[in-house]
C-alpha cells in the first residue's frame, strides 16, 4: 500500500508502526481477517522496541479480537490477558471496552460461563461511563453472544432485545444488523422459530446499506440454516447451510465452518434419501469443536451426531455417543441438551 511504503521511506520505526496498525484495522473492520492478523503481527513484531505504549497495547489487542472471531478462543484469551493490563494502565477505555468483551466470548465458549459473564459486565461497566449509546448496545451484543454460546437463551433474549432498542433508536446499521441477528438466534433456541425467520430477515435489510463483509455473518448463516431447518423448510436451510460452509471457509474461521458443518449434517439427517452423507458433516463439525476447544457447541453437535447415528440405524455408535453428551451436557450445565439425549438413551434401551 501506498501509505506503508511512505511510511517505510521514511525511516521512521514508529510511524511506519502506526500506519501498519491502521491498515490492519481497515482490514479487520472490513472482514479481511487474515490480512489484518498479518498487519498486527508485524506491529506486535517491533512494539517491544519502539517504546510506544500504544502500539505495545493495541495489536495484541486486536489480535485477540480477530483469532475470536476465527474460533482460536484459547490464542484469543492468552493475548487478551495480556492486552488487558496494558490498555487499562493506558487509561484506553474505547479499546478496553472491546478486549473485556471478546475475553468474556473467549472465556464463555471455552466452557467458563462464570468468568465470561464477570467480563461482559466490566464492559457493561466501562461502556455506561462512556455515557455513550453505542458502547452500551455493543456491551449488550457482547452480553447476548456469550448466553446465546452458553444456552443462556432468555438472557440472551433480554440482552439482544436492550441492544436492538439502542439500535433502532439510533439508527445504526451495524447495531441493527447484529441486534436483529441476536434476538432471531435466541428466539430459535426458544423455540419460536417462524418469530425467529422474522428477525433474520430484518437483519438482512439492515445489512444491505453495509455492503462487503459482516462480522459474525458466517456464523449467523449457519445458525439461520438450523433455523429454518427446525422451521420444517429443509430446501432453504439446505442451501443456506451450503452457503455458510462457503463463507466461514472463505473467512477461514473454525467456528463458524463447524456451525455450518453441523447445519448442513442436521438437514442432510432430514432428508431420508441423504442421511447418510450426514454422519461425515457432524463427525467434521464435532473435530473441529474439540479441537478449538468450543465445549458448548461440541456437545450440541454430538447430539445431532447420535440422532444421525439412529437415523443410519447405528444403534451402538449412537449409544457411545449419546454417553459422552450427556457427560458433556451435563459438564456445561446445557439441561435441554443432557435431558434429550437421556430420552434417546431411554429409546434405545426400550426398542
Amino acid at each position: 500500500l501506498e501509505a506503508e511504503s511512505v511510511a517505510q521511506s521514511l525511516d521512521d520505526p514508529v510511524r511506519l508502526g502506526r500506519v501498519q496498525l491502521w491498515i490492519g484495522r481497515a482490514h479487520y473492520y472490513g472482514g479481511k481477517l487474515r490480512e489484518a492478523i498479518g498487519y498486527f503481527q508485524k506491529v506486535l513484531a517491533v512494539a517491544p522496541m519502539l517504546g510506544d505504549p500504544e502500539l505495545l497495547a493495541l495489536p495484541g489487542a486486536v489480535i485477540g479480537r480477530v483469532l475470536f472471531m476465527q474460533g482460536q478462543f484459547q490464542k484469543s484469551l492468552q493475548l487478551l490477558d495480556q492486552a488487558i493490563p496494558l490498555l487499562e494502565a493506558a487509561k484506553n477505555r474505547h479499546e478496553m471496552l472491546f478486549a473485556y468483551i471478546y475475553r468474556g466470548a473467549s472465556r464463555t465458549c471455552l466452557g467458563d460461563y462464570s468468568a465470561g459473564l464477570s467480563d461482559l459486565k466490566s464492559a457493561l461497566k466501562i461502556a455506561r461511563l462512556s455515557q455513550d449509546q453505542n458502547a452500551e448496545a455493543m456491551a449488550h451484543t457482547g452480553l447476548a453472544l456469550a448466553q446465546m454460546f452458553a444456552g443462556n437463551y432468555t438472557a440472551g433474549m433480554e440482552s439482544a432485545q436492550t441492544a436492538l432498542a439502542v439500535a433502532e433508536k439510533s439508527g445504526d446499521a451495524m447495531f441493527r444488523y447484529s441486534s436483529n441477528s441476536f434476538v432471531a438466534w435466541a428466539l430459535a433456541g426458544l423455540g419460536k422459530f417462524p418469530e425467529s425467520l422474522k428477525h433474520w430477515a430484518s437483519a438482512r435489510d439492515a445489512a444491505k446499506p453495509l455492503g462487503g463483509r459482516l462480522l459474525f455473518r458466517e456464523s449467523f448463516a449457519a445458525i439461520e440454516a438450523e433455523t429454518l431447518l427446525q422451521a420444517g423448510d429443509t430446501n432453504a436451510a439446505l442451501s443456506q447451510a451450503e452457503e455458510a460452509l462457503t463463507l466461514a471457509k472463505v473467512a477461514g474461521s473454525a467456528i463458524a465452518e463447524a456451525l455450518a458443518e453441523r447445519a448442513l449434517g442436521r438437514t442432510l439427517t432430514a432428508i431420508p434419501d441423504r442421511v447418510g452423507e450426514a454422519l461425515a458433516h457432524l463427525s467434521k463439525s464435532s473435530t473441529i469443536l474439540e479441537k478449538i476447544g468450543a465445549k458448548y457447541d461440541l456437545a450440541r453437535t454430538m447430539l445431532a451426531q447420535a440422532k444421525a447415528q439412529i437415523a443410519c440405524a447405528d444403534r451402538s455408535g449412537a449409544a457411545k455417543t449419546l454417553k459422552n453428551t450427556v457427560s458433556l451436557a451435563r459438564e456445561c450445565k446445557l439441561e435441554a441438551e443432557e435431558s434429550a439425549a437421556r430420552a434417546l438413551v431411554a429409546e434405545l434401551g426400550n426398542a
